[in-house]
């Protein structure tokens, strides 16, 4: 199975994500200003990845700090890693739960530290793994009812309703106003509207001029 991100003794190794799926290609980041670089230019993406390399990426730049003021290191390693994508709410939550980490932690010889933040790390990443299996295993997926009615038809997929989930589907075209459409435009808006026909709700569209 292809890892998306490992801890090694050389560094934090990930799959670069930017050639896929051409060229299956590995990234060593051996400081956490390569790690926090990675996840800056999207070498690594996706929430639950980018988590478990900001948390990598704090154990790491700790593995090789200073020792002499070992609390402003932490809190350097920490912002630089939250700069790198402010609206990433795993690369937060990551952070934060590091951050617990060091302040439980704060007590222990500067090696034993090193080593509880490694474990932490390592830790977010076995439970992300974990998540995504007992997702796998339960088999539930929310996608639009339109791309799996095959599946349904010939019983290969059910659906559950669920009464606290409602979804609205608004297909929303525009165009000039008082301009005449071209034949593949009139033939695409005739479909939309057999389509929201067809189908009926959650389906709707929106023309706007």
């Amino acid at each position: 199975m292809v890892e998306t991100i490992e801890w090694t003794d050389a560094g934090v190794v990930m799959i670069d994500q930017t050639r896929l799926p051409r060229e299956e290609r590995y990234v060593t980041c051996r400081t956490y200003e390569e790690v926090a670089e990675a996840i800056r230019s999207m070498v690594i993406r996706g929430a639950p990845a980018i988590g478990v390399a900001a948390a990598m990426g704090i154990a790491l730049g700790m593995a090789q700090a200073d020792a002499g003021n070992i609390e402003l290191e932490f809190t350097k390693i920490c912002d630089t890693l939250a700069r790198t994508r402010p609206t990433a709410v795993n690369l937060f939550w990551a952070i934060d739960r590091m951050k617990r980490a060091f302040a439980e932690s704060s007590g222990l010889p500067l090696p034993r530290l090193r080593e509880r933040l490694i474990t932490e790390a390592q830790q977010i990443r076995l439970e992300d793994i974990a998540i995504n299996e007992a997702i796998g295993r339960n088999g539930v997926a929310l996608v639009p009812r339109l791309t799996c009615a095959r599946e349904l038809e010939t019983g290969e997929l059910v659906d559950v309703p669920v009464d606290e989930l409602e979804f609205r589907r608004l297909l929303r075209l525009v165009y000039r106003k008082n301009s005449k459409l071209s034949y593949a435009a009139t033939a695409f808006l005739q479909t939309v509207r057999s389509m929201a026909t067809d189908v009926g709700a959650p389906f709707h569209y929106q023309v706007e001029r």
